[in-house]
């Protein structure tokens, strides 16, 4: 719902526009910069519809391995940069 959501409003497709760009100058800045946007994104939200937005603007641009991988630990580990960014993190505290 959420993620139909951002479609309608156009925030997927602008996603996908700067990560069109961004890979066009740099793939390697393009890998870690969205593997940390990805990673404070699902800090912020909870992991599961940011990482249905990034495999949507990914699946958009069909960009190489290498960003799709760093976007996937981003949103993976993105909820463990806080203390109450996971359940599983503060049930180990």
């Amino acid at each position: 719902m959420t993620v139909e959501a951002l479609n309608k409003t156009g925030l997927i497709r602008s996603v996908t526009t700067s990560l069109y760009q961004s890979a066009a100058h740099s793939m390697t800045g393009t890998a870690w910069s969205s593997g940390f946007i990805a990673a404070f994104a699902s800090n912020l939200m909870n992991n599961l519809p940011v990482g249905l937005i990034a495999a949507n603007a990914v699946q958009a641009t069909r960009k190489p391995a290498i960003v799709k991988s760093a976007i996937l630990i981003g949103v993976d580990l993105g909820p463990n940069l806080s203390i109450t960014g996971s359940l599983a993190t503060i049930l180990w505290l």
